[in-house]
């Protein structure tokens, strides 16, 4: 199961929304949020691990941006629904009024499908380099990476990745195109902007692969309903 806190944030959405969202938060008092919640300890270190909170940015109909923040798992569900309304009060006294707000709650799935069809992987970070020469641009590599992160979601929800899941992704192709982004330590999350994967797969709810996923980075976007799924080669 998931849970999603979106914020609607009138006009262009902050950079990062996360980095935004932490630095807000008090030290004490009854607005603080966990620091678990952006993947940090009470001791000020970072989480091991995939976390089960995302952060990401969307758009809204009216033009607006939508600021989701989505818990994987009941255990961390639990936590961001305790405390969704100290995100929105924050932002708002931030934004300088009053934002709207909605939660919605689903199911991760996945399973094998009869025919492939064509899944976009949305800036993957591959690498944990000092440079950007780090990036993992090997179709084969990068396979194996999306199927190891896919287990490791699927055990934030306390199950195994299905039998025939290794067999269903059937060709990996990636964009020329790199990017960089800020980790710590003088260190950059390297990846590709996108990557294009054909898979006989059945995916419900959000699913993130490559390191800092809590960042948004990762995320698999589903085929377009009705898109007509291939032949398998």
């Amino acid at each position: 199961m998931y849970f999603t806190h979106t914020v609607l944030w009138p006009g262009d959405p902050p950079r990062n929304y996360r980095h935004l969202l932490a630095s807000l938060v008090p030290e004490e008092g009854e607005f603080r949020i966990p620091p678990a919640i952006f993947h940090y300890r009470e001791d000020g270190h970072p989480e091991i691990g995939k976390s089960p909170f995302r952060f990401q940015v969307g758009k809204g109909r009216d033009g607006s941006a939508k600021l989701m923040l989505t818990a994987l798992g009941n255990a961390s569900i639990t936590l961001l629904r305790r405390n969704a309304w100290k995100v929105t009060h924050l932002l708002s006294e931030h934004y300088g009024e009053p934002l709207a707000d909605s939660t919605h709650t689903g199911y991760c799935e996945i399973r094998t499908a009869p025919r492939p069809a064509t899944f976009i992987i949305n800036h993957m970070v591959a690498e944990r380099a000092r440079n950007h020469r780090g990036t993992m641009e090997d179709p084969q590599r990068l396979r194996q990476r999306i199927l190891e992160d896919l287990e490791r979601q699927c055990a934030l929800f306390g199950r195994a990745l299905p039998e025939g899941i290794e067999d269903a992704i059937y060709d990996i192709r990636t964009s020329e195109e790199t990017f960089a982004t800020p980790i710590a330590d003088d260190r950059v999350g390297v990846g590709l902007k996108w990557i294009e994967m054909d898979a006989a797969l059945d995916l419900k709810g959000p699913w993130h692969v490559g390191a800092l996923n809590a960042r948004g980075f990762g995320r698999i976007i589903l085929p377009k309903r009705g898109q007509a799924r291939k032949e398998a080669a």
